[in-house]
């Protein structure tokens, strides 16, 4: 939440530019990659437009699929 306050600052993100995926796995882990823009709405023009980088780790438990960490650009939550 940190990362994406910081990229928008006093902006509000009207809208999703192109979001891009990527899966790998690493040992019984699940890692998926994403890379998000956020079109801002700022009186500029053209808008401005913000990348915002994530990563998601999943592993399997009894069965399920189970999220583990969710991180923006360097920070892990």
């Amino acid at each position: 939440m940190n990362a994406y306050n910081f990229l928008i600052g006093s902006s509000r993100a009207v809208k999703l530019g192109p979001v891009q995926l990527r899966a790998h796995t690493n040992a019984d882990q699940l890692a998926v990659d994403g890379l998000v823009q956020l079109v801002l709405n700022d009186q500029g023009q053209p808008p401005p437009v913000r990348e915002l980088r994530l990563r998601a780790t999943f592993v399997q438990r009894d069965g399920r699929v189970v999220i583990t960490e969710l991180s923006a650009a360097g920070e892990t939550h």
